[in-house]
Protein backbone atom coordinates (compact mmCIF):
# COMPACT_ATOMS: atom_id res chain seq x y z
CA UNK A 1 0.00 0.00 0.00
CA UNK A 2 1.28 3.49 -0.80
CA UNK A 3 0.39 6.20 1.70
CA UNK A 4 -0.81 9.49 0.29
CA UNK A 5 -0.88 12.45 2.62
CA UNK A 6 -2.30 15.78 1.51
CA UNK A 7 -2.93 19.20 2.96
CA UNK A 8 -6.40 19.57 1.48
CA UNK A 9 -9.33 20.02 3.82
CA UNK A 10 -12.17 17.98 2.36
CA UNK A 11 -12.41 14.66 0.53
CA UNK A 12 -15.65 14.05 -1.39
CA UNK A 13 -16.54 10.53 -2.56
CA UNK A 14 -18.67 10.75 -5.70
CA UNK A 15 -18.85 13.38 -8.45
CA UNK A 16 -22.59 13.56 -9.23
CA UNK A 17 -24.82 16.58 -8.67
CA UNK A 18 -24.24 16.50 -4.89
CA UNK A 19 -20.48 15.97 -4.97
CA UNK A 20 -19.60 18.27 -7.87
CA UNK A 21 -21.73 21.16 -6.58
CA UNK A 22 -20.37 20.82 -3.02
CA UNK A 23 -16.81 20.65 -4.34
CA UNK A 24 -17.27 23.83 -6.39
CA UNK A 25 -18.84 25.80 -3.55
CA UNK A 26 -16.26 24.65 -0.98
CA UNK A 27 -13.37 25.53 -3.28
CA UNK A 28 -14.90 28.95 -3.97
CA UNK A 29 -14.69 29.51 -0.21
CA UNK A 30 -11.00 28.57 -0.21
CA UNK A 31 -11.48 25.07 1.17
CA UNK A 32 -9.19 22.70 -0.73
CA UNK A 33 -11.13 19.73 -2.11
CA UNK A 34 -10.29 16.38 -3.66
CA UNK A 35 -13.05 14.33 -5.30
CA UNK A 36 -12.69 10.56 -5.64
CA UNK A 37 -14.79 9.02 -8.42
CA UNK A 38 -15.02 5.29 -9.18
CA UNK A 39 -15.76 5.92 -12.86
CA UNK A 40 -13.69 7.66 -15.48
CA UNK A 41 -13.94 10.62 -17.82
CA UNK A 42 -14.18 8.22 -20.75
CA UNK A 43 -17.04 6.24 -19.19
CA UNK A 44 -19.25 9.33 -19.20
CA UNK A 45 -18.86 9.77 -22.96
CA UNK A 46 -19.10 6.05 -23.76
CA UNK A 47 -22.12 5.60 -21.51
CA UNK A 48 -23.99 8.53 -23.00
CA UNK A 49 -23.35 7.35 -26.56
CA UNK A 50 -24.26 3.73 -25.78
CA UNK A 51 -27.53 4.58 -24.09
CA UNK A 52 -28.56 7.05 -26.77
CA UNK A 53 -28.10 4.32 -29.40
CA UNK A 54 -29.66 1.63 -27.20
CA UNK A 55 -32.64 3.89 -26.48
CA UNK A 56 -33.39 4.14 -30.20
CA UNK A 57 -32.38 0.61 -31.22
CA UNK A 58 -32.84 -1.79 -28.25
CA UNK A 59 -31.99 -4.84 -30.36
CA UNK A 60 -28.43 -3.56 -30.77
CA UNK A 61 -27.64 -4.30 -27.12
CA UNK A 62 -28.33 -8.03 -27.47
CA UNK A 63 -26.42 -8.11 -30.74
CA UNK A 64 -23.44 -6.32 -29.22
CA UNK A 65 -23.11 -8.76 -26.34
CA UNK A 66 -22.86 -11.67 -28.80
CA UNK A 67 -19.64 -10.20 -30.18
CA UNK A 68 -16.65 -12.09 -28.71
CA UNK A 69 -14.75 -9.92 -26.25
CA UNK A 70 -17.39 -7.18 -26.08
CA UNK A 71 -17.83 -5.71 -22.61
CA UNK A 72 -19.84 -2.81 -21.32
CA UNK A 73 -18.81 -1.70 -17.81
CA UNK A 74 -22.15 -0.65 -16.36
CA UNK A 75 -24.32 -3.55 -17.49
CA UNK A 76 -22.64 -6.91 -16.97
CA UNK A 77 -19.20 -6.33 -15.46
CA UNK A 78 -18.03 -7.84 -12.18
CA UNK A 79 -17.28 -4.38 -10.86
CA UNK A 80 -20.97 -3.52 -10.62
CA UNK A 81 -22.40 -6.88 -9.78
CA UNK A 82 -25.47 -6.90 -7.50
CA UNK A 83 -28.19 -9.24 -6.30
CA UNK A 84 -31.92 -9.04 -5.57
CA UNK A 85 -33.57 -10.72 -2.59
CA UNK A 86 -36.91 -8.89 -2.45
CA UNK A 87 -40.26 -9.59 -4.05
CA UNK A 88 -39.56 -7.14 -6.88
CA UNK A 89 -36.65 -7.39 -9.29
CA UNK A 90 -34.63 -4.18 -9.41
CA UNK A 91 -31.74 -3.82 -11.87
CA UNK A 92 -29.64 -1.00 -10.44
CA UNK A 93 -27.22 -0.89 -13.38
CA UNK A 94 -30.00 0.26 -15.70
CA UNK A 95 -30.85 3.02 -13.24
CA UNK A 96 -27.55 4.73 -12.46
CA UNK A 97 -24.36 5.82 -14.14
CA UNK A 98 -20.81 5.72 -12.84
CA UNK A 99 -18.38 8.15 -14.37
CA UNK A 100 -17.22 11.69 -13.77
CA UNK A 101 -20.40 13.70 -13.22
CA UNK A 102 -22.56 10.77 -12.13
CA UNK A 103 -26.03 10.21 -13.55
CA UNK A 104 -26.60 13.95 -14.06
CA UNK A 105 -23.29 14.08 -15.94
CA UNK A 106 -24.86 12.41 -18.93
CA UNK A 107 -27.89 12.75 -21.13
CA UNK A 108 -31.10 10.77 -21.52
CA UNK A 109 -32.57 8.26 -20.92
CA UNK A 110 -31.69 8.36 -17.21
CA UNK A 111 -31.50 12.14 -16.70
CA UNK A 112 -34.33 14.25 -18.11
CA UNK A 113 -33.58 17.53 -16.35
CA UNK A 114 -36.74 17.84 -14.23
CA UNK A 115 -36.04 20.32 -11.42
CA UNK A 116 -39.21 20.49 -9.32
CA UNK A 117 -39.63 21.78 -5.79
CA UNK A 118 -41.68 19.77 -3.30
CA UNK A 119 -44.49 21.33 -1.29
CA UNK A 120 -44.23 22.54 2.34
CA UNK A 121 -46.61 19.73 3.36
CA UNK A 122 -44.11 17.15 2.09
CA UNK A 123 -41.83 17.73 5.06
CA UNK A 124 -44.18 16.80 7.91
CA UNK A 125 -46.32 13.94 6.64
CA UNK A 126 -45.85 11.75 9.68
CA UNK A 127 -47.25 14.23 12.17
CA UNK A 128 -50.02 15.31 9.80
CA UNK A 129 -51.00 12.07 8.06
CA UNK A 130 -49.20 9.23 9.89
CA UNK A 131 -47.08 8.67 6.78
CA UNK A 132 -43.38 7.83 6.85
CA UNK A 133 -41.17 10.10 8.94
CA UNK A 134 -41.08 13.86 9.35
CA UNK A 135 -38.09 15.73 8.00
CA UNK A 136 -36.05 17.58 10.64
CA UNK A 137 -36.02 20.49 8.18
CA UNK A 138 -38.96 22.52 6.91
CA UNK A 139 -39.56 23.84 3.43
CA UNK A 140 -38.73 27.32 4.77
CA UNK A 141 -35.33 26.07 5.93
CA UNK A 142 -34.55 24.95 2.38
CA UNK A 143 -36.31 27.65 0.36
CA UNK A 144 -33.28 29.96 -0.03
CA UNK A 145 -31.17 26.97 -1.07
CA UNK A 146 -33.79 25.91 -3.62
CA UNK A 147 -33.56 29.39 -5.08
CA UNK A 148 -29.75 29.20 -5.21
CA UNK A 149 -29.87 25.71 -6.73
CA UNK A 150 -32.21 26.95 -9.48
CA UNK A 151 -29.69 29.65 -10.31
CA UNK A 152 -26.81 27.17 -10.35
CA UNK A 153 -28.73 24.79 -12.61
CA UNK A 154 -30.21 27.53 -14.82
CA UNK A 155 -33.72 26.18 -14.29
CA UNK A 156 -36.16 27.18 -17.01
CA UNK A 157 -39.78 27.36 -15.90
CA UNK A 158 -43.03 29.28 -16.13
CA UNK A 159 -45.31 31.05 -13.71
CA UNK A 160 -47.92 28.27 -14.01
CA UNK A 161 -45.90 26.07 -11.64
CA UNK A 162 -47.79 25.78 -8.34
CA UNK A 163 -44.81 24.68 -6.27
CA UNK A 164 -42.65 27.80 -6.29
CA UNK A 165 -42.99 30.90 -4.15
CA UNK A 166 -40.93 33.32 -6.18
CA UNK A 167 -42.45 34.74 -9.31
CA UNK A 168 -39.80 34.11 -11.94
CA UNK A 169 -37.40 31.32 -12.78
CA UNK A 170 -33.86 32.19 -13.89
CA UNK A 171 -34.95 31.37 -17.45
CA UNK A 172 -38.44 31.51 -18.92
CA UNK A 173 -39.50 28.28 -20.58
CA UNK A 174 -41.49 28.37 -23.84
CA UNK A 175 -44.98 26.94 -24.06
CA UNK A 176 -45.83 23.66 -25.78
CA UNK A 177 -48.96 24.98 -27.45
CA UNK A 178 -49.89 21.82 -29.37
CA UNK A 179 -49.54 19.57 -26.37
CA UNK A 180 -51.41 21.93 -24.05
CA UNK A 181 -54.35 22.18 -26.45
CA UNK A 182 -54.58 18.40 -26.73
CA UNK A 183 -55.00 17.99 -22.98
CA UNK A 184 -57.01 21.18 -22.45
CA UNK A 185 -60.38 19.39 -22.01
CA UNK A 186 -59.21 18.31 -18.57
CA UNK A 187 -58.88 21.95 -17.57
CA UNK A 188 -61.99 23.05 -19.48
CA UNK A 189 -64.09 20.55 -17.51
CA UNK A 190 -62.43 21.56 -14.21
CA UNK A 191 -61.08 18.05 -13.75
CA UNK A 192 -57.49 19.10 -13.16
CA UNK A 193 -54.97 21.84 -13.90
CA UNK A 194 -51.98 21.16 -16.13
CA UNK A 195 -48.56 22.70 -15.58
CA UNK A 196 -45.28 22.95 -17.41
CA UNK A 197 -42.21 21.25 -15.95
CA UNK A 198 -39.21 23.25 -14.71
CA UNK A 199 -36.13 21.96 -16.54
CA UNK A 200 -32.47 22.40 -15.58
CA UNK A 201 -30.58 23.81 -18.56
CA UNK A 202 -26.97 24.33 -19.54
CA UNK A 203 -25.84 27.58 -17.85
CA UNK A 204 -23.11 28.02 -20.47
CA UNK A 205 -25.51 28.26 -23.43
CA UNK A 206 -28.67 30.15 -24.27
CA UNK A 207 -30.43 27.39 -26.20
CA UNK A 208 -32.13 25.51 -23.31
CA UNK A 209 -29.80 22.52 -23.72
CA UNK A 210 -30.13 20.02 -20.88
CA UNK A 211 -28.07 20.73 -17.76
CA UNK A 212 -25.28 18.32 -16.84
CA UNK A 213 -22.76 18.42 -14.02
CA UNK A 214 -20.01 19.16 -16.55
CA UNK A 215 -20.47 22.88 -15.89
CA UNK A 216 -19.91 22.56 -12.12
CA UNK A 217 -17.01 20.18 -12.63
CA UNK A 218 -15.18 22.48 -15.03
CA UNK A 219 -15.76 25.52 -12.83
CA UNK A 220 -14.52 23.50 -9.87
CA UNK A 221 -11.37 22.46 -11.71
CA UNK A 222 -10.76 26.09 -12.66
CA UNK A 223 -11.03 26.98 -8.96
CA UNK A 224 -8.59 24.21 -7.98
CA UNK A 225 -10.70 21.11 -7.21
CA UNK A 226 -8.69 17.92 -7.71
CA UNK A 227 -10.75 15.19 -9.43
CA UNK A 228 -9.28 11.67 -9.22
CA UNK A 229 -11.06 9.29 -11.59
CA UNK A 230 -11.04 5.47 -11.50
CA UNK A 231 -10.63 5.74 -7.72
CA UNK A 232 -12.72 2.97 -6.13
CA UNK A 233 -13.14 3.78 -2.43
CA UNK A 234 -12.99 0.58 -0.41
CA UNK A 235 -13.13 1.74 3.22
CA UNK A 236 -13.60 4.72 5.50
CA UNK A 237 -11.01 4.39 8.27
CA UNK A 238 -11.54 5.77 11.76
CA UNK A 239 -8.90 6.92 14.23
CA UNK A 240 -8.10 5.39 17.61
CA UNK A 241 -11.12 6.94 19.33
CA UNK A 242 -13.51 5.83 16.61
CA UNK A 243 -15.29 9.20 16.42
CA UNK A 244 -13.44 10.60 13.40
CA UNK A 245 -12.56 9.42 9.91
CA UNK A 246 -8.79 9.68 9.50
CA UNK A 247 -8.53 8.48 5.91
CA UNK A 248 -10.12 6.60 3.04
CA UNK A 249 -8.70 3.51 1.41
CA UNK A 250 -9.11 3.45 -2.36
CA UNK A 251 -7.76 1.56 -5.35
CA UNK A 252 -6.72 3.18 -8.61
CA UNK A 253 -5.13 1.32 -11.52
CA UNK A 254 -4.39 -1.69 -9.34
CA UNK A 255 -2.65 0.33 -6.63
CA UNK A 256 -4.24 0.73 -3.19
CA UNK A 257 -3.78 4.13 -1.54
CA UNK A 258 -4.65 5.85 1.69
CA UNK A 259 -5.93 9.43 1.54
CA UNK A 260 -6.23 11.79 4.53
CA UNK A 261 -8.42 14.86 5.05
CA UNK A 262 -9.99 16.99 7.76
CA UNK A 263 -13.57 16.32 6.65
CA UNK A 264 -15.10 13.61 4.48
CA UNK A 265 -18.27 13.74 2.40
CA UNK A 266 -19.96 10.60 1.04
CA UNK A 267 -21.91 11.58 -2.07
CA UNK A 268 -22.11 8.23 -3.82
CA UNK A 269 -25.88 7.93 -4.27
CA UNK A 270 -28.53 5.97 -2.43
CA UNK A 271 -26.98 2.55 -3.01
CA UNK A 272 -23.20 2.93 -2.92
CA UNK A 273 -23.25 5.41 0.01
CA UNK A 274 -24.96 2.83 2.23
CA UNK A 275 -22.77 0.04 0.88
CA UNK A 276 -19.55 1.96 1.71
CA UNK A 277 -20.69 2.59 5.28
CA UNK A 278 -21.50 -1.10 5.73
CA UNK A 279 -18.21 -2.21 4.17
CA UNK A 280 -16.28 0.05 6.55
CA UNK A 281 -17.23 -1.77 9.76
CA UNK A 282 -14.45 -2.12 12.33
CA UNK A 283 -13.95 -2.85 16.02
CA UNK A 284 -15.46 0.47 17.15
CA UNK A 285 -18.28 0.25 14.58
CA UNK A 286 -19.08 -3.48 14.25
CA UNK A 287 -22.25 -2.96 12.16
CA UNK A 288 -20.76 -0.31 9.88
CA UNK A 289 -19.65 3.29 10.03
CA UNK A 290 -22.36 5.72 11.29
CA UNK A 291 -24.69 2.78 11.93
CA UNK A 292 -25.29 2.80 15.69
CA UNK A 293 -28.98 3.27 14.86
CA UNK A 294 -29.02 0.21 12.61
CA UNK A 295 -30.66 2.35 9.92
CA UNK A 296 -27.91 2.29 7.30
CA UNK A 297 -29.30 0.63 4.19
CA UNK A 298 -32.89 0.57 5.43
CA UNK A 299 -35.96 2.42 4.07
CA UNK A 300 -34.85 2.26 0.43
CA UNK A 301 -37.40 4.00 -1.79
CA UNK A 302 -37.99 4.60 -5.48
CA UNK A 303 -40.64 6.38 -7.51
CA UNK A 304 -42.73 3.70 -9.25
CA UNK A 305 -44.46 5.02 -12.35
CA UNK A 306 -47.49 3.63 -14.18
CA UNK A 307 -47.90 4.36 -17.87
CA UNK A 308 -50.94 4.12 -20.13
CA UNK A 309 -50.32 4.57 -23.85
CA UNK A 310 -52.91 4.91 -26.59
CA UNK A 311 -54.10 6.71 -29.70
CA UNK A 312 -55.93 9.99 -29.45
CA UNK A 313 -59.29 9.37 -31.15
CA UNK A 314 -60.60 12.89 -31.29
CA UNK A 315 -60.53 15.88 -33.71
CA UNK A 316 -57.90 17.35 -31.41
CA UNK A 317 -55.46 14.75 -32.75
CA UNK A 318 -54.96 16.99 -35.78
CA UNK A 319 -53.53 19.66 -33.46
CA UNK A 320 -50.76 17.26 -32.44
CA UNK A 321 -48.23 17.96 -35.15
CA UNK A 322 -45.33 15.63 -35.85
CA UNK A 323 -43.03 18.30 -34.43
CA UNK A 324 -44.93 18.61 -31.16
CA UNK A 325 -42.88 17.55 -28.18
CA UNK A 326 -42.39 18.16 -24.51
CA UNK A 327 -44.08 16.93 -21.37
CA UNK A 328 -46.68 18.39 -19.04
CA UNK A 329 -47.70 17.46 -15.51
CA UNK A 330 -50.57 17.93 -13.10
CA UNK A 331 -50.39 18.11 -9.32
CA UNK A 332 -54.14 17.77 -8.88
CA UNK A 333 -53.60 14.55 -6.90
CA UNK A 334 -50.39 15.63 -5.19
CA UNK A 335 -51.50 17.25 -1.96
CA UNK A 336 -51.80 14.59 0.74
CA UNK A 337 -54.84 13.77 2.84
CA UNK A 338 -55.51 11.29 5.63
CA UNK A 339 -57.22 8.99 3.16
CA UNK A 340 -54.56 9.39 0.43
CA UNK A 341 -51.23 10.45 1.96
CA UNK A 342 -49.14 9.38 -1.05
CA UNK A 343 -48.28 12.31 -3.32
CA UNK A 344 -49.07 11.54 -6.96
CA UNK A 345 -47.83 13.42 -10.02
CA UNK A 346 -49.66 12.89 -13.32
CA UNK A 347 -47.74 13.39 -16.56
CA UNK A 348 -48.71 13.84 -20.20
CA UNK A 349 -46.39 13.01 -23.06
CA UNK A 350 -46.50 12.68 -26.82
CA UNK A 351 -45.05 9.37 -28.02
CA UNK A 352 -45.15 9.25 -31.85
CA UNK A 353 -47.67 10.25 -34.46
CA UNK A 354 -51.04 10.56 -32.71
CA UNK A 355 -49.96 8.34 -29.85
CA UNK A 356 -49.89 9.81 -26.35
CA UNK A 357 -48.99 8.52 -22.90
CA UNK A 358 -50.41 9.37 -19.51
CA UNK A 359 -48.04 8.77 -16.64
CA UNK A 360 -48.58 8.48 -12.91
CA UNK A 361 -45.65 8.70 -10.48
CA UNK A 362 -46.35 7.95 -6.84
CA UNK A 363 -44.38 8.41 -3.68
CA UNK A 364 -43.50 5.26 -1.77
CA UNK A 365 -44.14 5.01 1.95
CA UNK A 366 -40.81 4.03 3.56
CA UNK A 367 -40.63 0.35 4.56
CA UNK A 368 -37.91 -0.89 6.90
CA UNK A 369 -37.63 -4.17 4.97
CA UNK A 370 -36.81 -2.32 1.73
CA UNK A 371 -33.08 -2.10 2.10
CA UNK A 372 -29.57 -2.25 0.73
CA UNK A 373 -27.39 -4.86 2.44
CA UNK A 374 -24.17 -6.76 1.66
CA UNK A 375 -24.29 -10.15 -0.04
CA UNK A 376 -21.14 -11.82 1.24
CA UNK A 377 -21.68 -14.83 -1.03
CA UNK A 378 -21.23 -12.74 -4.18
CA UNK A 379 -18.25 -10.44 -4.69
CA UNK A 380 -17.11 -7.82 -7.19
CA UNK A 381 -13.77 -7.63 -8.97
CA UNK A 382 -12.15 -6.35 -5.74
CA UNK A 383 -13.48 -9.37 -3.82
CA UNK A 384 -15.86 -7.08 -1.91
CA UNK A 385 -19.45 -8.14 -1.07
CA UNK A 386 -21.89 -6.76 -3.62
CA UNK A 387 -25.01 -4.74 -2.77
CA UNK A 388 -28.19 -6.73 -2.37
CA UNK A 389 -31.44 -4.89 -3.06
CA UNK A 390 -34.58 -5.96 -1.26
CA UNK A 391 -37.64 -4.21 -2.68
CA UNK A 392 -41.31 -4.98 -2.07
CA UNK A 393 -44.61 -3.13 -1.83
CA UNK A 394 -46.71 -3.36 1.32
CA UNK A 395 -50.50 -2.99 1.23
CA UNK A 396 -50.28 0.78 1.58
CA UNK A 397 -47.92 1.20 -1.38
CA UNK A 398 -49.88 -1.30 -3.47
CA UNK A 399 -53.11 0.63 -2.83
CA UNK A 400 -51.40 3.83 -4.01
CA UNK A 401 -50.40 2.18 -7.30
CA UNK A 402 -53.93 0.88 -7.81
CA UNK A 403 -55.26 4.39 -7.26
CA UNK A 404 -52.85 5.75 -9.89
CA UNK A 405 -54.00 3.18 -12.43
CA UNK A 406 -57.64 4.09 -11.83
CA UNK A 407 -56.90 7.81 -12.27
CA UNK A 408 -55.00 7.26 -15.54
CA UNK A 409 -57.73 5.11 -17.08
CA UNK A 410 -60.42 7.63 -16.10
CA UNK A 411 -58.42 10.44 -17.72
CA UNK A 412 -57.96 8.40 -20.90
CA UNK A 413 -61.71 7.93 -21.13
CA UNK A 414 -62.31 11.67 -20.76
CA UNK A 415 -59.67 12.46 -23.40
CA UNK A 416 -60.98 9.77 -25.77
CA UNK A 417 -57.67 7.92 -25.80
CA UNK A 418 -57.91 4.34 -27.08
CA UNK A 419 -55.66 2.40 -24.69
CA UNK A 420 -53.06 0.15 -26.36
CA UNK A 421 -50.74 -0.76 -23.50
CA UNK A 422 -50.52 -0.43 -19.72
CA UNK A 423 -47.66 -0.60 -17.25
CA UNK A 424 -49.81 -1.36 -14.22
CA UNK A 425 -49.21 -2.02 -10.52
CA UNK A 426 -47.78 -5.46 -11.31
CA UNK A 427 -45.05 -4.09 -13.60
CA UNK A 428 -44.37 -0.43 -12.79
CA UNK A 429 -41.57 1.54 -14.39
CA UNK A 430 -38.97 2.78 -11.92
CA UNK A 431 -37.72 6.30 -12.59
CA UNK A 432 -34.14 5.84 -11.35
CA UNK A 433 -34.37 7.58 -7.97
CA UNK A 434 -32.49 5.87 -5.14
CA UNK A 435 -33.89 7.36 -1.94
CA UNK A 436 -33.53 6.60 1.76
CA UNK A 437 -30.82 4.22 3.16
CA UNK A 438 -29.01 6.89 5.31
CA UNK A 439 -32.02 8.84 6.55
CA UNK A 440 -31.89 12.25 8.18
CA UNK A 441 -33.32 12.97 11.65
CA UNK A 442 -32.81 14.62 15.01
CA UNK A 443 -32.85 11.32 16.94
CA UNK A 444 -29.57 9.34 16.67
CA UNK A 445 -31.47 6.16 17.54
CA UNK A 446 -33.65 6.35 14.42
CA UNK A 447 -31.49 8.14 11.83
CA UNK A 448 -27.99 8.24 10.34
CA UNK A 449 -27.34 11.97 9.78
CA UNK A 450 -28.58 15.10 11.53
CA UNK A 451 -30.37 18.04 9.92
CA UNK A 452 -27.02 19.43 8.71
CA UNK A 453 -26.20 16.08 7.06
CA UNK A 454 -23.36 15.30 9.45
CA UNK A 455 -23.47 11.73 10.75
CA UNK A 456 -24.52 11.35 14.37
CA UNK A 457 -21.65 8.96 15.14
CA UNK A 458 -18.73 10.52 13.25
CA UNK A 459 -18.06 14.22 13.73
CA UNK A 460 -16.11 14.80 10.49
CA UNK A 461 -18.30 12.77 8.12
CA UNK A 462 -21.21 14.15 6.10
CA UNK A 463 -23.51 12.43 3.61
CA UNK A 464 -24.99 14.40 0.72
CA UNK A 465 -27.39 12.35 -1.36
CA UNK A 466 -31.03 11.45 -1.80
CA UNK A 467 -30.10 8.66 0.59
CA UNK A 468 -30.69 11.13 3.46
CA UNK A 469 -34.35 11.75 2.51
CA UNK A 470 -36.70 10.49 5.27
CA UNK A 471 -39.48 10.37 2.66
CA UNK A 472 -39.27 10.53 -1.11
CA UNK A 473 -41.84 13.22 -1.99
CA UNK A 474 -43.77 12.79 -5.21
CA UNK A 475 -41.36 14.83 -7.33
CA UNK A 476 -37.89 14.25 -8.73
CA UNK A 477 -35.16 14.51 -6.09
CA UNK A 478 -32.40 16.31 -8.03
CA UNK A 479 -33.27 19.89 -7.07
CA UNK A 480 -33.61 18.91 -3.41
CA UNK A 481 -30.25 17.10 -3.55
CA UNK A 482 -28.67 20.29 -4.91
CA UNK A 483 -30.35 22.43 -2.23
CA UNK A 484 -29.21 20.09 0.54
CA UNK A 485 -25.70 20.12 -0.91
CA UNK A 486 -25.56 23.91 -0.79
CA UNK A 487 -26.86 23.94 2.77
CA UNK A 488 -24.36 21.27 3.86
CA UNK A 489 -21.51 23.36 2.46
CA UNK A 490 -22.45 26.19 4.83
CA UNK A 491 -22.25 23.85 7.82
CA UNK A 492 -19.04 22.15 6.71
CA UNK A 493 -17.39 25.57 6.31
CA UNK A 494 -18.64 26.57 9.74
CA UNK A 495 -17.17 23.40 11.23
CA UNK A 496 -13.86 24.05 9.48
CA UNK A 497 -13.80 27.67 10.61
CA UNK A 498 -14.23 29.06 7.09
Amino acid sequence: MSIMTSDFKVCIIGSGIAGSLAALKLQEREVDVTVLEAGSWEDSLIDSTFYEVYDRFPWLKNLAFKIPGFTYPWVDSERDRFTNSGEREYDINKRRHKGIGGTVGRIKPIWHGWAIRPYPEDFNKNSEFDFGADWPLSYRDLEPYYFEAEQEMAVAGRADNPYRDREEYPIQKPKFDDLEQVFSPLEDQNILNIHSIPIATDPDTNDLSLFTTNSHIQRGIDEGVDYISNAVVRRLRTGDQGDRIDSVLYTKNGETRNLCADHFVVAAGGIESARLLLLSKNTEHPTGIANSSGCVGKYFMEHPMLKVTGDLEDPRRDILSEEANGELVSHEYYKPSEENPHSIMIGFRKQSGKEVSLLGVTEMAPQENNRISLNKKVTDDYNEPVPDISLSFNDRNTAALERVEKILLELCEILNVKVKSIHGPENPIYVNHHIGTTRMGDDPDTSVVNRNLRTHDIRNLSIISSSVFPTGFGVNPTLTIAALSLRAVDHICEQLGK
